[in-house]
């Protein structure tokens, strides 16, 4: 019992501090974290009339994939317009995070959530790399800011996914292999089957 308060007591400091700092980052962030936020849970709510219950797992990452894609495209059309490169990188991205996403939905597994999650962490060394050169405060920063917290929340979400997966996997598998019982009382063979006796 007592060990079981203590996790509990841990878990709810844990929760207040997540979402202490939340509120601290959404108020900092605005629509910067608003939008792909929004378009995430709408996703997850769309996924959870369509997805069948294998996939429900993953059904978090793929959600945040997806909101992460249609921030991306909205900056795309209103941030980017006239900038070719900045069109072309945000296209590329866009397609790279809306392929992992279906990746995760039709075939949820192990290779599919390594490539996101290698995906996702090689751009967060970018993000973070570019974040450190921002000033408090400005667009940029706030931006990146959100480009890492939506990567972390999504890589976060797969290995909960992967881990959950593995345990349902688990729990449908027999400890010990299951040997066929032998009837007590065995049939007699037939005459054809009859072991011959030396005369």
């Amino acid at each position: 019992m007592a060990a079981k308060a203590k996790q509990g007591g841990i878990a709810g400091v844990a929760g207040a501090g997540g979402g202490i700092l939340g509120l601290l980052a959404g108020r900092y962030l605005g629509l910067y974290l608003l939008v792909p936020g929004g378009a995430a849970l709408l996703i997850g709510w769309i996924l959870s009339k369509v997805l069948p219950p294998r996939v429900k797992p993953m059904m978090p990452a793929i959600a945040i994939l997806g909101g992460h894609a249609v921030w991306m495209a909205v900056g795309v059309l209103f941030a980017a317009r006239g900038d070719r490169t900045a069109m072309l990188v945000g296209g590329v991205e866009i397609a790279l995070l809306l392929g992992a996403a279906f990746w995760l939905a039709l075939r949820p597994g192990l290779a599919a959530a390594i490539t996101a999650g290698a995906y996702q962490i090689l751009s967060l060394a970018v993000n973070t790399y570019n974040f450190t050169g921002q000033s408090f405060g400005t667009a940029a920063h706030r931006a990146l800011l959100a480009h890492m917290l939506l990567r972390l929340a999504g890589l976060i979400a797969m290995i909960v996914g992967l881990v959950i997966m593995h345990r349902k996997a688990q729990a449908t598998q027999p400890a010990f292999p299951v040997m066929q019982e032998l009837p007590a009382n065995p049939p007699p063979l037939a005459a054809s089957q009859a072991i011959p006796q030396r005369e």
